[in-house]
C-alpha cells in the first residue's frame, strides 16, 4: 500500500511540475443553459491549447464544486 501510495505522489508532483504555461478565461457568457465561462490552459513547452467549459463561472466555485465540461 505505501509503495502504491508513493508512486501516485510521485506521478502527480510529476505532472505538476511539469506544467509550464497560462490559464486564461473568458468572459461570462449567458445562454438558455445559465452562466458559463471558457477556460483556456496553454502548455508553452508542446504549444498545445487546450480549452474547457466551466458551468456556473468561478463565482459558482465558491461555495460548491464545480463541473467541467
Amino acid at each position: 500500500m505505501k509503495i502504491q501510495f508513493l508512486l501516485s505522489a510521485f506521478t502527480i508532483a510529476r505532472t505538476a511540475t511539469a506544467f509550464y504555461g497560462q490559464m486564461a478565461a473568458s468572459d461570462y457568457i449567458l445562454n438558455e443553459g445559465g452562466v458559463s465561462q471558457d477556460i483556456y490552459l496553454t502548455d508553452y513547452n508542446t504549444g498545445s491549447t487546450y480549452m474547457a467549459i466551466l458551468y456556473g463561472g468561478f463565482n459558482a466555485c465558491t461555495s460548491t464544486e464545480c463541473s467541467v465540461g
